[in-house]
C-alpha cells in the first residue's frame, strides 16, 4: 500500500476549509435570510460562524504547513577546519 505523501494531508484539509467556509457561509446565510428566532435560530447562526472561523483557521494552518516546507535550512561547513 502506498504511503501518502505530506502534500496528501494539505490537501485534504485544504478541502475541508474549503467545504467548511461554504457550509458555515450557507448556513448562517440561511439563519438570516428566513429569519430564524428563538433557540434553532441562535443555534443555527453560531454553527454557521464557528464553521467559518474553524475553515479561516485550518486555512492559516495549511498556510503555515506548506511554507514550512520550503524554508531553506542553514547547514555548518563540512570541511575540516572551519569554524
Amino acid at each position: 500500500m502506498d504511503k501518502p505523501n505530506p502534500r496528501h494531508h494539505v490537501t485534504r484539509i485544504r478541502w475541508v476549509a474549503a467545504v467548511s467556509a461554504v457550509a458555515g457561509a450557507v448556513l448562517s446565510l440561511a439563519a438570516i435570510g428566513f429569519d430564524w428566532s428563538g433557540f434553532w435560530g441562535g443555534f443555527a447562526l453560531g454553527a454557521g460562524i464557528a464553521a467559518i472561523v474553524l475553515a479561516a483557521y485550518l486555512w492559516g494552518l495549511v498556510t503555515g504547513m506548506s511554507r514550512a516546507g520550503h524554508t531553506p535550512t542553514w547547514l555548518p561547513a563540512r570541511t575540516n577546519g572551519s569554524v
